[in-house]
Formats: structure tokens, sequence, C-alpha cells
């Protein structure tokens, strides 16, 4: 390749990775689920940063709404505000909301009790073990099982700290959770003695695609912020912005 090729292309990676002069701002909605989305971390969580890097590069600058998750998801519902962060896709969500492209991706893993011995190959197996959940958080796996002929009941709690001591104090076996999500919980919550008593399986349950969501109610307004997310995301990736945030992030955020 001769200088001149080099000297554009290099050009070009340059022009995807400049913010834009800022034209609009926007309200997205979250709750707190670190390392991802938090009022107590840098740019709150590695996930807001990606979104407001991907909306800067379309000169969008993005205003946080923090409110407890069932909040944050009926604000956006409504059309309160423009969007919210950080939810995967479901059929029933496909009701009220457009769907961005994926924000960043997470692996979930079964947190369990020690002394319980826990082992599991099938939905069937988990039928015995008292599982725990997130009310406001919706479980593939479970439908899964269902669809399988293996109806699993979840006990429900408004936030997975709880879970967490739930299942140090005895009173559930397992629950399943992002494995960074958890650890983050486990490292920063717990104490010493709760974490113990508490391990984590390795086998990857499923993959946990987090998504921005835009409100059907936000009609012809929804779908320009949709496209521009998707083109600022689509960019902040092209020009390797993206992998070097998430691991700068990783290294010194938390």
């Amino acid at each position: 390749m001769d200088l001149k090729k080099r000297l554009a292309l290099a050009l070009s990676f340059l022009l995807l990775c400049l913010v834009s002069v800022p034209a609009e701002s926007i309200t997205v909605s979250l709750g707190e689920w670190a390392p991802y989305t938090s009022e107590n971390l840098p740019s709150y969580g590695i996930a807001s940063l990606l979104v407001k890097e991907a909306f800067a590069r379309e000169g969008i600058t993005v205003d946080w709404a923090f409110l407890p998750w069932l909040r944050a998801y009926k604000s956006a519902e409504e059309n309160e505000v423009d969007a919210t962060i950080l939810w995967i896709e479901t059929p029933e969500r496909a009701a009220d909301f457009l769907f961005g492209d994926v924000i960043i991706s997470g692996k979930a893993v079964f947190f369990y009790r020690k002394d319980i011995d826990f082992k599991w190959k099938t939905w069937a197996d988990l039928k015995k073990y008292r599982i725990g959940g997130l009310i406001s958080a919706s479980y593939p796996w479970v439908a899964q099982a269902k669809e399988e002929g293996v109806d699993l009941e979840l006990e429900l709690v408004p936030s997975e700290v709880l879970n967490f001591r739930k299942l140090a104090s005895g009173r559930i076996d397992l629950f399943s959770q992002d494995i960074h999500v958890g650890s983050y919980i486990m490292n920063n919550e717990l104490t010493e003695g709760e974490k113990a008593r508490i391990a984590c399986d390795p086998t990857v349950l499923e993959r946990w695609d987090y998504r921005i969501l835009f409100p059907l109610k936000g009609g012809d307004r929804s779908r320009e912020l949709r496209e521009k997310f998707n083109s600022g995301l689509a960019k902040l990736k092209a020009c390797g912005e993206y992998d070097r945030l998430i691991d700068s992030y990783s290294k010194t955020a938390y």
C-alpha cells in the first residue's frame, strides 16, 4: 500500500473516532447494575460510558436519570425519557420498544452456597434447589426450561444484594447472575464471612446482550435516535475506541 493510501486509511479511522459538536441532548433512564451502570463509578459505569461515547459521535449528549429499575423501565415505556439501558431483548419488551444494537455482552452463571455440593446438567437437576431472582429482570433460561417441560420457580427480590445475602444466610441455594456483576457485588457489598460461603459455577448458563431501548410511543424520534445510536456505536467499534474503552475501564475504574 503506497503512502497516499495509508494516509487516507489513517484519516478515515481518525474521522470515525472524532466526537461531533453537540446538537441536542437526550435523557436516558437506568438503574444500579455495577460495574455496567452505577452512580458511584466513573462515567456511571462502562455501559453508560459506551452509550455516551456512541451518541457523542452523532452530536448528542446524554443526561442520565438513575431510578429503581422498574421505574426506569416504565419512564421509558411512557415516553417520559428518550431511552433506557441496560436490558436484554424479549418478545414482551418488543411490544413497547425499539431495540438498539448490543451495547455490551455479559455471561450469566450460577452463584451457589458452597455447602450444597451444587451440580447440574439438565433443567430437571435444578428442581430440588431454592432459586433466587430479581423482580425487574427477565430469565430466558427459565422460559427455555418451561418449554422443555420443567417448571422452575424463582423467589424474587428487588435487589441482587439481597439475593447474595439470602444465599449467604441459607435462605436460597443459588441464583443466576452476570459474572461481572456478581463478582462486583461480592467484593464491594459482602463481608468476608458471607463471601466465604458462596461459590461460582463456571458453566455459562446464557449470554446476556445488554441493549438500549427506545419507546415506541416516541414515534419517529425514537426511530431516529436508534439509527443515530447504532451509527455512533459502529463508528466507536470501527476505530478501535470501543475495545480500548472497555480495556482501560476494567483496569482503572473497579
